[in-house]
């Protein structure tokens, strides 16, 4: 996946998560990011590839992000990967 389609999907998860208060605001605390920097924070590669990590950790949020935004769970993966710098599976 390319860098830039990876942002793109990752800005679309923070903002599906953004409406889920309870596990924002439990994201917010385990980062150290407070509410004010969200939006400047939200166009670097290394704390959108930390969303995705954290995402990925559960589960349910997984798969409850991927249906209401109807994408596939390994594109998620594969956009943490991107912005993380790894190289993809099939290079």
């Amino acid at each position: 996946m390319q860098r830039d389609a990876a942002m793109a999907l990752a800005q679309t998860v923070l903002i599906d998560l953004a409406g889920e208060t309870e596990t924002m605001s439990r994201f917010l605390a385990l980062s150290g990011i407070d509410p004010q920097s969200l939006r400047q924070r939200a166009h670097e590669a290394s704390f959108l590839a930390g969303l995705i990590g954290f995402v990925m950790e559960d589960e349910a949020l997984l798969l409850a992000i991927c249906e209401r935004q109807r994408l596939p769970a390994a594109d998620i993966g594969r956009a943490r990967d991107a912005l993380a710098g790894r190289p993809p599976d099939d290079a």
